[in-house]
């Protein structure tokens, strides 16, 4: 038994994480580290209002997911809008269901 709870204890449990705001400035920012940083402990849901190929995420979000890893999801839209709300926030449960706590 105490072999299996320190091999538990050793293994991080995954965190999910969502920023508003990710593709510039400080939403940005914090992306970029969680994921270069962080590397598979945390999984990510990015949500900005320029569709992905506008934005600086780009190139980090297509390098991770060249790597095979799910580790980040990026959705675009209008925070300001309530369906649109609603779609991501429905849709980021679902993609964090493993590791969010709400």
């Amino acid at each position: 038994m105490k072999l299996a709870a320190a091999m538990t204890a050793s293994k991080p449990a995954r965190r999910g994480v969502i920023i508003t705001g990710g593709s510039s400035g400080i939403g940005l920012a914090l992306a970029t580290a969680l994921l270069q940083n962080g590397g598979e402990r945390y999984k990510v849901y990015v949500t900005g209002t320029r569709p992905l190929a506008e934005t600086e995420l780009a190139p980090l979000v297509q390098s991770i997911e060249a790597s095979g890893s799910r580790s980040i999801h990026y959705s675009s839209g209008d925070t300001g809008d309530e369906p649109t709300v609603n779609r991501q926030f429905d849709e980021a449960r679902t993609r964090l269901a493993t590791c969010l706590k709400l």
